[in-house]
């Protein structure tokens, strides 16, 4: 199971405690949704990515605003034939459906470009 924060409250909740502190938060939560969730949790890793060095987020955090700017211009194949694919480059960023979206996308964009220059095929 994965489970994550979104926004600052969510993880200042979370940073300034131990990594047993949030096993423990997290057994609280989830035994309020399944009886028995403690039985069955069995070990935890707890990473608070804010704190790691050179790693300020996980994940691209979209507006509106900036995904109408950027997001069309960075599918756009560099020189025509440069794609950028990844999560980061969909309405997804961080899950792995905005790397196979981004994916699909640029390879969409690919097989467009291949059939125009190639003419028809028998």
């Amino acid at each position: 199971m994965d489970a994550g924060t979104f926004g600052h409250e969510g993880s200042d909740f979370f940073i300034p405690m131990s990594p047993n502190e949030r096993f423990e938060e997290a057994l609280g939560q989830g035994e309020k949704i399944h009886d028995n969730y403690r039985r069955y949790a069995e070990n935890f890793v707890s990473i608070p990515w804010c704190l790691m060095n050179h790693h300020m987020s996980c994940f691209a955090q979209w507006t509106e605003e900036t995904r109408k700017q950027y997001l069309g211009y960075l599918q756009t194949p560099l020189a025509g034939r440069h794609f950028m694919m990844g999560d980061q480059i969909s309405y997804h960023p961080g899950w792995q459906q905005g790397a196979f979206s981004s994916a699909h996308h640029a390879l969409g964009e690919l097989q467009k470009r291949v059939t125009i220059d190639s003419g028809p095929t028998i």
